[in-house]
C-alpha cells in the first residue's frame, strides 16, 4: 500500500517521497502523525552546569544543546552495553577559550558538525549532559522529521493529470495548486519508473533531520501507526478519525514491511501492535533506559549556589 520511492531527482535525494496507493486520507494522516509524534529517538534532555563564565546564560546554551541531532544508529552502537544495563548516558564537557565551541567538543555521535557558541580568552564551560529517549509527542527535540505533507493525485495512461483534485494546466509556469512545472516533470519521471498506468492515489513527502536513514524512518513510521491511532485528542475541538477497515489496512502494512530498523528495535522494547483494538489510548511506555533525576532543588537554589545548575530543554 505504501512505497518509499527513489528521490534522487529532488536535490540529490534530500526529500523522502512515499506513494500511498490508497485514496483514504485518514490512513495517510495516521502515517503522518506516526512520523511526527510516535517514533522514539535519543536526544540531550538534561544539562547540568558546574562552571560557566561565558557571555551566554545556562538556559540559552541548554536550549542549543537540546536542538542538536544525534545519529541514532551510531549512538546505539556506541552505548550498547550501557543501554542493556540501564545505565545513564552521561558525558562531561570541559572547554575553554579562545575557541569556537561546537559538537566536535562533545563525545556524542552527532549527525552534523554544528557550532554552538564562541568562547573568548578566559571563558570556560564545564557541564554534564544526559541523553534520554523520547518522542515528538513529548517534545519537538525528539521529532525525527521536519516538514511533512501529502497531496491527492490522479494518473491516466501514465500521465499525471490532477493534483489535489484540480486539473493540471501546462500553460502556467507555477501552478495555483502548489505544483511547479519543474516538480511536475520530476514526479512524471518517478511515475514512469514506477510503471503506474491509471490510478488515483496519495503522494506523501517528508524530510528527515538526520536521526535515521530514509528507509529505517519509513519502516518505523509504519510500525507506529497503531500508536498514532491511539493518541488522545489534543483538545475538545479535535478528534482522531480512524478508518472503518483500519484493522485490515494496518495488517497489510505491517505484513508488507520485513524489518523495522533492527539496530533500533533491540533497545526500544515496546509491546507488539494490537490491531484488534484501535480505539482508546493504550500507549506502550518507553523502556526506561535512563533513571530520572530531580532538578527541582537546583532550580530553587540558583541564587544561592551558582556552581551547580540544571537546565532541561
Amino acid at each position: 500500500m505504501f512505497k518509499l520511492v527513489d528521490t534522487t531527482l529532488f536535490n540529490g535525494g534530500d526529500r523522502n517521497i512515499v506513494f500511498c496507493h490508497t485514496t483514504d486520507e485518514s490512513m495517510v494522516n495516521l502515517f503522518r502523525r506516526s512520523l511526527l509524534s510516535e517514533i522514539p529517538t535519543w536526544g540531550i534532555d538534561v544539562v547540568i552546569f558546574n562552571r560557566n563564565n561565558s557571555a551566554r546564560t545556562d538556559e540559552i546554551i541548554a536550549l542549543k544543546l537540546a536542538q542538536l541531532v544525534i545519529n541514532q544508529k551510531q549512538f546505539v552502537d556506541k552505548y550498547a552495553e550501557q543501554l542493556q544495563q540501564n545505565i545513564d548516558i552521561r558525558v562531561r564537557i570541559n572547554v575553554s577559550g579562545p575557541s569556537v565551541f561546537s559538537t566536535s567538543d562533545i563525545p556524542l555521535p552527532f549527525t552534523y558538525v554544528t557550532p554552538i557558541m564562541e568562547l573568548r580568552e578566559g571563558e570556560y564551560l564545564v557541564f554534564d549532559v544526559i541523553v534520554r529517549q523520547g518522542t515528538g509527542y513529548d517534545h519537538v527535540k525528539w521529532r525525527p522529521v521536519s516538514t511533512i505533507f501529502f497531496n491527492m493525485v490522479s494518473v491516466v495512461d501514465g500521465q499525471l493529470v490532477a493534483w489535489n483534485n484540480n486539473k493540471i494546466t501546462h500553460t502556467e509556469k507555477d501552478s495555483l495548486y502548489g505544483l511547479t512545472m519543474d516538480t511536475f516533470e520530476k514526479y512524471q519521471d518517478i511515475i514512469r519508473k514506477q510503471k503506474i498506468k491509471t490510478e488515483n492515489f496519495i503522494i506523501l513527502e517528508y524530510k528527515g533531520i538526520g536521526m535515521y536513514e530514509s528507509d529505517v524512518l519509513f519502516d518505523l513510521g509504519i510500525k507506529n501507526i497503531n500508536a498514532a491511532s491511539e493518541r488522545p485528542i489534543s483538545s475538545i475541538f479535535s478528534n482522531t478519525y480512524i478508518p472503518a477497515d483500519f484493522d485490515e489496512k494496518l495488517t497489510e502494512l505491517l505484513n508488507s514491511q520485513k524489518t523495522f530498523g533492527n539496530y533500533y528495535s533491540e533497545f526500544a522494547k515496546e509491546e507488539s501492535p494490537d490491531i484488534k483494538s484501535p480505539k482508546g489510548r493504550r500507549r506502550a511506555p518507553l523502556q526506561p533506559v535512563i533513571s530520572s533525576i530531580d532538578t527541582s532543588s537546583s532550580s530553587t537554589n540558583t541564587s544561592k549556589n551558582k556552581s551547580t545548575r540544571s537546565n532541561r530543554r
